[in-house]
């Protein structure tokens, strides 16, 4: 008899035919995780079958740079062939594939143990797990006929009762992860029927839409089954969707807020000091914290406001126990963010192996409510960072130094897409006078775009930045990147500067003898940095005097009518000066 290979087991041994039945037929699922942390790519790669490695990846698998799976996928690739495979498609072309990391995330969770379900329900012959709070943000009154009226079995698991048909459970149970309703034909009216029952009946309407317009749905001999009927609405739609159900789960966690335009430290006080929906002491039920719509808190001209759920929501959610569904309290400060191990663990590889792996954390989550607590970091911080954990979306209103922390914290938490958001988002920031600073702030993140960003606007104003001492630790800590340096090897910072001072100057070249007058009209470094003021402005006087006005450097007056070099040979020649002064061949 042949041996039923799962998804592993058939990448591992290289069965290719299987692989193909069980991800197009089954639908099995490509991000899942066996024992050992492992993916069905990591198995193609590691066991060298290219092949295998190409259709994954077509297929959706992810092989993304700076991630734990991405990483190890690449450095587990058996040949060379492989490896180039993985940084070409998977590296370099997975934003051109335009998946959505979110609404994968959410889809992923369905069905997938390793996920922390909370719920198990028997439909049929097939044992579901599932997540209470999508449930409840999705389709309350489905999760509270789940919760309240069907049977349960000793070990928890609930079971459908024989009057709902378990395929038309199992389509809309996949439909609140997906937005997609994909039917059987034969149980259309079923699961019409359930849609209703549920009070869905937009989606029972657009249902039956969509089956009149197949017409039969009769038999398919070439695919042996029924033909489906699917409603799936634009991908964007979809994603507004869920964005909109889970910003109802984020104010039930007590963190949807109106951030105001300008935080200031008294915010952050009253913020800490607010007794609903935060402080573990509030022994406020959470009928009770339901029943007030918004409460907010003045600080100065700025509102903060917690908003509570609606009435829907109310009833989904369980009255007496907010634990059964937010499974996990994270305390900053003097608040208590009630959060789900589902988005934590989805969302962040920083919660997700503090979670599955031999931490102390990780035992305590299996014995129910898990408590746990961030340090050196701002409530109102937090909140940010939560708001995109559940619905990927950062407030574009934060005030600059706020998103500076909250790409801090996600750089701590391994929340990648949340720091390259907030890179984005700081961008309107960059100005000369913070350029320095928050430049040697991307650095230590290692993030390019932010970077990138400062490094243009240090470029355009570099000789007013570069007599700085931050400026050298910069040039040096950017030398330091490059292992066993070389005298032939270059500087990233200093490279990346001289290629936007020739997108700014053009190339900038000198006609014959103005190289003679070069030392005659630049200023050194040492006269420029004793002319500059401690908060940072530059106060230049002609060449031999001293520092007497805030005005930018002036030629002396005997090159006034001479040649003149252009503004990217000062810059370079700046540049090249502090390279001298470092001692660094670049």
């Amino acid at each position: 008899m042949a041996v039923e290979y799962d998804i592993f087991s058939a990448v591992r041994h290289g069965d290719f035919e299987r692989v193909q039945y069980l991800v197009e037929i089954q639908g099995c699922q490509l991000q899942q995780h066996d024992d050992w942390s492992a993916t069905p790519l990591y198995y193609a790669s590691l066991t060298g079958h290219e092949k295998l490695v190409k259709y994954l990846l077509k297929r959706g698998a992810r092989c993304e740079q700076k991630t734990y799976d991405g990483e190890r996928i690449l450095y587990a690739a058996l040949t060379d062939d492989i490896r180039r495979l993985l940084l070409d498609e998977g590296f370099q072309r997975q934003e051109a594939r335009r998946f959505d990391l979110y609404l994968e995330f959410v889809e992923d969770c369905f069905n997938r143990p390793s996920s922390f379900p909370d719920i198990k329900i028997l439909a049929g012959e097939a044992l579901l797990s599932v997540h209470q709070c999508v449930l409840a943000a999705r389709c309350p009154a489905l999760c509270t006929w789940v919760m309240d009226q069907w049977q349960r079995l000793g070990d928890g698991a609930v079971v459908c009762p024989p009057t709902v048909n378990a395929t038309a459970l199992h389509s809309l149970l996949k439909w609140t992860y997906n937005c997609c309703l994909a039917v059987p034909g034969e149980s259309v009216e079923a699961c019409q029927a359930l849609c209703r029952a549920v009070s869905l009946h937009e989606l029972a309407d657009s249902l039956g839409r969509e089956a009149e317009g197949q017409g039969d749905m009769s038999w398919s001999p070439m695919r042996d089954e029924f033909t489906s009927v699917l409603v799936e609405p634009p991908r964007k739609e979809i994603k507004r969707q869920m964005q909109r159900d889970f910003g109802k789960l984020v104010a039930a966690a007590g963190t949807s807020f109106r951030f105001p335009l300008s935080p200031s430290t008294a915010a952050a006080d009253e913020l800490s000091a607010m007794p609903q929906p935060f402080l573990e002491a509030d022994t406020n039920s959470a009928a009770e914290r339901a029943a007030g719509a918004v409460t907010s808190v003045s600080a100065g001209s700025s509102q903060i406001a917690f908003e509570a759920p609606d009435d829907g929501w109310q009833q989904a959610m369980p009255q007496n126990d907010t634990a059964s569904s937010q499974n996990v309290k994270l305390t900053v400060d003097r608040a208590v963010f009630h959060c789900h191990r589902m988005f934590l663990c989805g969302r962040s590889e920083y919660f997700a192996t503090m979670l599955t792996s031999g931490f102390a954390e990780a035992q305590q989550a299996s014995q129910g409510l898990l408590q746990l607590s961030l340090q050196d970091t701002d409530p109102m911080v937090v909140a940010a960072a939560l708001h995109w954990v559940y619905t990927d979306e950062v407030d574009a209103n934060l005030d600059g130094e706020v998103l500076l922390q909250v790409m801090q914290l996600a750089d701590r938490t391994l929340m990648e897409g949340l720091k390259s958001r907030c890179a984005m988002l700081l961008h309107p920031f960059v100005t000369p006078v913070i350029a320095l600073p928050l430049l040697q702030q991307a650095m230590e993140m290692d993030n390019d775009r932010l970077s990138e960003s400062c490094i243009k606007c240090i470029a355009a104003h570099l000789l007013e930045l570069a007599p700085q001492p931050l400026f050298a630790s910069l040039v040096q800590a950017s030398s330091g990147t490059v292992r066993d340096r070389q005298e032939t090897d270059t500087v990233p910072l200093v490279d990346d500067l001289r290629y936007h001072l020739e997108q700014l100057h053009g190339d900038g070249e000198l006609s014959s003898g103005d190289d003679d007058d070069a030392d005659a009209i630049f200023p050194t470094l040492e006269q420029m940095s004793s002319a500059s003021t401690t908060d940072g402005s530059m106060k230049l006087s002609s060449m031999g005097g001293s520092p007497q006005s805030s005005q930018p450097h002036q030629l002396p007056q005997s090159h006034s009518q001479g040649r003149v070099l252009s503004e990217r040979r000062q810059k370079l020649a700046m540049l090249e000066q502090v390279l001298d002064d470092l001692g660094i061949e670049a």
